[in-house]
């Protein structure tokens, strides 16, 4: 009996030493994903900050040096590009750290569902923020050129803001998706 009860004891020990193994790789496995979403994001994040960096200087040369338009225009301009880069920064600044990975998990969802929240409230600042930038962009172009030039330019700008918000879109929901696969693949676990 007593062979009988140290064999099943050990065989406990084995089986709980295996678990324990399997636990460690799949860890390992489920924080090497989420690395991967979470690069996937800071890529993106810094892509959009420099796009936002060189906007201003490019700003100034198209429209002040080539088109005319007043100071104040680029300096709204440079303002909003800003405003884009600090949230930008800010929004990411956890995934910024190498070692956001090495958390408890708990604390790392929790991260990711307010850095996920907040890029989704960013939409209803930055929105109308463009509004305001486009309906000053339009006078703008008003203040400046004839009746065909306007059309013209219009057009084109019309054109290329479809175009601008089509990709933001597409990359504001990838970026949503890939905090929420960062999110779910933690409560699976936590579970």
């Amino acid at each position: 009996m007593d062979t009988q009860f140290e064999e099943m004891r050990m065989q406990m020990e084995m089986l709980k030493s295996k678990l324990d193994k399997q636990e460690i790789v799949n860890d390992r496995i489920l924080r090497k994903s989420m690395k991967k979403n979470m690069n996937n994001i800071t890529r993106r994040y810094t892509i959009l900050v420099v796009l936002a960096l060189l906007m201003i200087p490019y700003a100034y040369y198209v429209f002040v040096s080539m088109m005319g338009y007043s100071i104040g225009f680029w300096i709204a301009t440079v303002v909003f590009m800003l405003i884009s880069c600090g949230f930008t920064v800010w929004n990411g600044r956890d995934l910024y750290t190498g070692n956001l990975m090495e958390k408890n998990l708990l604390e790392v969802r929790q991260k990711m569902a307010l850095a996920k929240k907040r890029d989704n409230q960013w939409m209803l600042f930055g929105f109308p923020m463009l509004i305001l930038w486009l309906a000053y962009f339009v006078y703008e172009v008003y203040q400046k050129g004839g009746t065909e030039e306007v059309h013209t330019l219009l057009i084109a700008a019309a054109f290329g803001g479809a175009v601008g918000l089509i990709f933001g879109l597409i990359a504001h929901f990838k970026t949503q998706r890939e905090y929420q696969d960062i999110i779910d693949q933690i409560e699976e676990v936590t579970e």
